[in-house]
């Protein structure tokens, strides 16, 4: 069992070495259809990469046109 668990460490030291030659980035895409309360149950996406998150929902676009329209205008 723990030459398995050896070799699952050094296929997984593998795959990351292949990944960081290649430029490759780890992205989470989450969509309304796959997780309805992370996106206050409305279409769109948010995308989670590195340490940036992009939140394309409807929700997040009203909460935006909310506050243009809450703003004073000078």
């Amino acid at each position: 069992m723990e030459g398995l668990m050896s070799l699952q460490r050094l296929l997984m030291l593998i795959i990351s070495l292949m990944t960081a030659c290649r430029g490759e980035i780890p992205v989470t895409i989450t969509s309304a259809k796959t997780n309805p309360s992370a996106l206050g149950g409305l279409d769109g996406l948010m995308i989670e990469l590195e340490d940036k998150t992009i939140d394309l929902s409807v929700a997040s676009r009203i909460t935006k046109l909310n506050k243009l329209l809450t703003e004073k205008i000078y």
